[in-house]
């Protein structure tokens, strides 16, 4: 890969800013990776409205283009559509949400993530034992996502709705899970994305299901290779990814990859530009480091925040996750 310069503005057009909004969930994902945050960091803080809709116009008139909207669970946080009006208000062009669908009411979606570039779904199962079993959710918690995407196929939003899984030895990479997603894709016009488990904690070693290994089974369960090699954001090392066609919809096999040395390598040229509830930049998330940004939000001090963002840059390419097979060893020891 070759080396890129650090340039502001190059930068925010190149990378989403990926925004967790509140760190609150309604559900309790044992794979989850909370976004690199620790797990105490968890249901205490919502994002400041106000605040991100200064920092959204001081990195949108310096060239941002997309943001990423994530959690916790996006839909608790009690302003989202706030802040889906100040999306609009800065002319964001490519916006995604991500979201574990239960709490996707008929104003929101009518009214709020309907004009969103794509919305990504994660669902992770095929039935309700499995779901509970890897989330912790009610029957009446899955009963509202299997309603919401019903209501979803019927709303004309097929185009831009993802179907996420991620599979888990032992819990949901048997064929029969693998192909409920494809044929659910398939029946309503979803894409699928299935993403390979990010280990958190060393036990969960095990329950990692190797790349190739499941892009095997997809072929075997009738997944047609587009591509031998997807390009993400100019590189092929960050994320390798396989894109497939599936009946008459297409999706995508991704890898994580975190602490494998040539994706460390590529993350600082081609990660996203993460930001906390707490208005910290968190770039990496094998590592606790942050870049604060609440100060100079309050002194609306441009040259500092903008400095932010070249700084988080350069601590990615100083590789600070490379050989961490699980995330959260560091912190142990």
């Amino acid at each position: 890969m070759n080396e890129i310069e650090l340039n502001l503005k190059d930068i925010l057009r190149s990378y989403p800013l990926r925004v967790s909004i509140t760190d609150y969930c309604n559900l309790h994902c044992f794979f989850c990776s909370n976004e690199g945050m620790e797990r105490d960091r968890r249901n205490q803080e919502h994002l400041d409205v106000n605040k991100f809709d200064f920092l959204l116009g001081v990195l949108a008139a310096n060239g941002l283009k997309q943001v990423s909207l994530t959690g916790g669970e996006p839909t608790l946080h009690p302003g989202l559509e706030d802040i889906v009006r100040i999306l609009k208000k800065h002319e964001i062009k490519e916006t995604f949400f991500h979201t574990n669908g239960i709490r996707l009411t008929d104003r929101l979606m009518d009214e709020g993530i309907k004009e969103f570039t794509k919305i990504a779904i994660s669902l992770h199962a095929s039935n309700y034992e499995t779901w509970t079993r890897l989330t912790g959710g009610s029957l009446f918690q899955y009963y509202s996502l299997q309603r919401n995407l019903e209501k979803i196929r019927n709303g004309c939003f097929e185009n831009i709705v993802e179907i996420k899984h991620v599979p888990i030895r032992g819990y949901n990479d048997g064929e029969k899970d693998v192909k409920y997603i494809l044929d659910l894709c398939d029946r309503h016009g979803f894409k699928f994305k299935f993403l390979s488990f990010e280990a958190i904690e060393e036990e969960h070693l095990p329950l990692v299901v190797p790349y190739d290994q499941f892009r095997v089974k997809l072929e075997r369960l009738g997944c047609i290779e587009l591509t031998k090699k997807m390009f993400f954001r100019g590189q092929t090392d960050y994320l390798p990814a396989t894109w497939y066609s599936y009946g008459s919809t297409k999706g995508v096999a991704i890898e994580i990859g975190c602490g494998k040395t040539d994706v460390c390598r590529a993350c600082y040229a081609s990660n996203e530009i993460f930001l906390t509830p707490s208005f910290e930049i968190k770039p990496c998330h094998i590592s606790d480091h942050r870049i604060p940004l609440n100060e100079a939000i309050e002194r609306r001090d441009t040259e500092t925040i903008l400095k932010s963002i070249i700084e988080s840059r350069e601590f990615l390419r100083g590789m600070p996750g490379q050989n961490s097979l699980h995330w959260r060893k560091d912190r142990h020891e």
